[in-house]
C-alpha cells in the first residue's frame, strides 16, 4: 500500500493529489493507495481518500504502507522514518501557492542529500521516484534524524 499525506497545512496541495490520481488512472500505480488530502480542493477519483484523521490513524496507515509519499513537513517525514518506511517527499512550493515560503524545499533538499528520503521537485518525476524505491533503503535512528533536523533548523535560523 502507498500512503500519501499532505499534512494539516491550510493550503491545498492539488498538484500532488492530481498526479497520484493520474498515475493510478493510467495504470502506473497498481497497488492500493490511500490519500490524506487535507484542505485540497481536488478529490481523487481513483483512490481511497480522507481529509483529516487522528494521529493514531495516520500512524496506523503509515505502519501498513510500503511507501509514504508526503509533503515536505517535518512531522510527516519523521513519522514515516520512525516506521522505517521509504519516504518520497514532494515539497509544497510558494510558486504554486502551496505555502507562504519555500522552507519545505530547503528541508527536503537537505534530507535527500544524505539519502534519508527521496526528493521530488518536479511532479512529473514522481513515477520515477516510486520505481526507484526498490533500490532505496535508508536506515537511521529517530534520534539521529531529530538531531540532524534540529541542526538544519538552527543553521537556517542564523
Amino acid at each position: 500500500m502507498i500512503f500519501v499525506t499532505v499534512g494539516t497545512n491550510q493550503f491545498s496541495f492539488n498538484r500532488l493529489i492530481k498526479k497520484i490520481d493520474e498515475l493510478i488512472r493510467d495504470g502506473k500505480i497498481k497497488e492500493e493507495v490511500v490519500i490524506q488530502i487535507g484542505h485540497s480542493t481536488y478529490e481523487p477519483k481513483h483512490a481511497k481518500w480522507f481529509r483529516f484523521e487522528s494521529y493514531e490513524k495516520i500512524k496506523e496507515l503509515t505502519s501498513k504502507s510500503r511507501i509514504v509519499i508526503t509533503h515536505g513537513g517535518v512531522g510527516s517525514i519523521l513519522t514515516a522514518l520512525m516506521y522505517k518506511k521509504t519516504v518520497i517527499a514532494v515539497p509544497r512550493m510558494k510558486i504554486f501557492n502551496e505555502h507562504v515560503d519555500d522552507h519545505q524545499v530547503e528541508l527536503v533538499k537537505e534530507l535527500s542529500k544524505d539519502g534519508k528520503i527521496i526528493a521530488v521537485f518536479d511532479i512529473d518525476k514522481l513515477q520515477d521516484a516510486i520505481n526507484k524505491k526498490s533500490k532505496f533503503s535508508y536506515k537511521s535512528t529517530r534520534e539521529n534524524l531529530v538531531k540532524e533536523i534540529k541542526e538544519y533548523i538552527h543553521k537556517i535560523n542564523k
